[in-house]
């Protein structure tokens, strides 16, 4: 039972962090790519304010909601290990 439980929260733990790794990758190719977009644009007709702005909303955003998102997912994470801990340590024979 015990070994099952710290399986099971390892592997959620695995999947958790290879998630979170895969989507801060991810976004971070994403915003490479949209830095060379507004690079491009700003040699054309549109004002960098408004681009700036636009490279903000699009991409600091998001990624600052990727991270809560996953410093929460290792809070829960932390509080389900030391729930296992305690339950496999107790005796209920």
């Amino acid at each position: 039972m015990y070994q099952l439980g710290s399986c099971w929260h390892f592997s959620w733990f695995l999947g958790s962090l290879i998630w979170c790794s895969a989507g801060l990758l991810l976004y971070g190719i994403s915003l490479m790519m949209a830095t060379i977009v507004i690079r491009i644009l700003k040699l054309g007709i549109l004002g960098s304010v408004q681009l700036n702005f636009a490279f903000f909303i699009w991409a600091y955003v998001p990624l600052r909601l990727q991270q809560v998102h996953c410093f929460w997912g290792a809070i829960k994470v932390d509080v389900g290990l030391v729930a296992v801990e305690i339950l496999g340590n107790v005796d209920f024979g």
